[in-house]
């Protein structure tokens, strides 16, 4: 049975947090909502203990959600991480321990810690590396050992054998950016339509990579888009995050914040580990937008 947990139905008692701050971070003050504050070298980011309330409430006056974590089971919000910094910010690893933050301009990469939200330390290396284990964004079109797909926000779909070159299918079908894929090992998720108009509207389609076949399709009720699957689960998002089984495409739960006055903050990717979900958040308009 799908559940939609809204902030009625949800806890609504104030999570409480311990936040630890690596030595690498010089400590700054904060409102009376955070817990602990560091400071990188273009903002100030704080973890605040919140209860679930929609992304433009979670943070103390001035500062903005960069990333939350939620509960994968049942979608309990754990804890969120503001920054005085509006810049898109993108989640882009986690593993048991950590999750990585990503600011593309300037380039910053942001470790923090996946059990409190606590900003750890900041580093501008061009290319950071992330434990082996680690799940991470996918910047690639995915592929199998004999399959590689192709397309984009405005190309077709398709799925080329590898070893000759040859087309083996084409599926009607579209990725959320052209470098932003929802993919685990076997299947692809994209958003889908009808070419032909006899059936209208969008939904999210599972095409398996080898072969093209659609393994199943699910309706989004609101504008959300397949951005990472994980876990054995498919992440939507835009405005809300649908959290799908990756096996038939039923809605595991959901949150129900709607859109925001003026269109941000809002959701910009996602990556798990074994126990929560991450989910990074913007506030500026990108290319698409």
């Amino acid at each position: 049975m799908n559940r939609s947990l809204t902030t009625r139905s949800r806890r609504a008692a104030i999570l409480l947090l311990v936040a630890s701050v690596g030595p690498a971070c010089g400590g700054s003050g904060g409102s009376t909502a955070t817990v602990q504050a560091t400071t990188s070298t273009t903002s100030t980011t704080s973890t605040v203990a919140v209860p679930d309330v929609p992304p433009a409430e979670m943070c103390p006056t001035g500062q903005y959600p960069v990333l939350a974590a939620y509960a994968l089971d049942d979608g309990q919000l754990q804890w969120v991480t503001c920054d005085t910094s509006r810049d898109m910010h993108i989640a882009v690893a986690a593993d048991t321990d950590h999750v990585w933050l990503q600011i593309p301009y300037p380039a910053q990469t942001l470790r923090i810690d996946a059990r409190t939200g606590a900003v750890l330390d900041t580093s501008t290396a061009p290319d950071p590396t992330f434990p082996a284990d680690a799940d991470r964004l996918r910047r690639t079109p995915p592929a199998t050992p004999t399959v590689q797909v192709s397309g984009g926000q405005d190309d077709p779909l398709v799925g080329t054998e590898i070893a000759t070159g040859t087309r083996r299918w084409t599926a009607v079908g579209f990725p959320v950016y052209d470098d932003v894929w929802a993919a685990d090992a076997t299947t692809v998720y994209v958003t889908s339509s009808d070419p032909t108009g006899a059936t209208p509207g969008t939904w999210l389609a599972a095409y398996l990579i080898d072969t093209g076949e659609e393994r199943w399709r699910a309706d989004i009720t609101d504008y959300s888009w397949p951005w990472h699957a994980g876990q054995g689960r498919v992440f939507t998002m835009w405005y809300d995050l649908h959290v799908l089984d990756a096996t038939d495409g039923h809605e595991l739960w959901r949150t129900d914040y709607g859109e925001p006055a003026g269109g941000f903050p809002r959701m910009f990717g996602a990556v798990t580990n074994d126990e929560m979900v991450f989910v990074s958040f913007t506030s500026v308009g990108s290319g698409g937008d």
